[in-house]
């Protein structure tokens, strides 16, 4: 799509470019409903990025609801041209969009041990994750004033809201 889509492509072509557009806008569109029929909560899609909410109490039942998504979508002949990798997964996440959301992300040391990956390099890992870490970015922070300490008021509120 990169290539079709740049102006600088042999094949360039407005026309393609549209309907190229088009037909990856319905195909996610019916993705969001195809996870809609499954029962499950879909936070954010895009080309690049899906964001689900599992509603599950551990981090082992939200990984293993994900694969079962992940092989119900895979058997539909419609969605086999998707590659799903599953890279991240939030306790708590705060979502408003691709700029601004934040949250606390799990370990990637007890994701890997739950999808049973362990690399050769999980001994230098682990000693850096030992805490699920704060994730914030905010674009909003970088427009509030920095008089009377509005984006620490800001992102101390933040913090507090996650750690709920």
């Amino acid at each position: 799509m990169r290539y079709i889509t740049s102006t600088a492509s042999l094949l360039f072509d407005p026309a393609i470019q549209e309907l190229l557009v088009s037909a990856v806008y319905r195909l996610y569109k019916l993705l969001c409903n195809e996870l809609k029929r499954i029962g499950c909560e879909a936070i954010h899609v895009s080309p690049r990025k899906l964001i689900l909410v599992t509603k599950k109490k551990n981090i082992a039942e939200a990984i293993g609801y994900v694969d079962f998504i992940e092989k119900t979508l895979r058997k539909k002949e419609l969605f086999q041209a998707i590659d799903f990798k599953f890279t991240a997964a939030w306790e708590t996440l705060l979502w408003h969009n691709q700029n601004n959301y934040g949250g606390i992300q799990v370990q990637n040391s007890i994701i890997r041990d739950i999808m049973g990956q362990e690399d050769e390099d999980s001994d230098v890992e682990e000693a850096e994750d030992e805490e699920d870490e704060m994730v914030m970015k905010f674009e909003w922070a970088e427009h509030l004033p920095t008089e009377a300490g509005m984006r620490a008021s800001f992102t101390q509120v933040v913090q507090a809201l996650e750690s709920l």
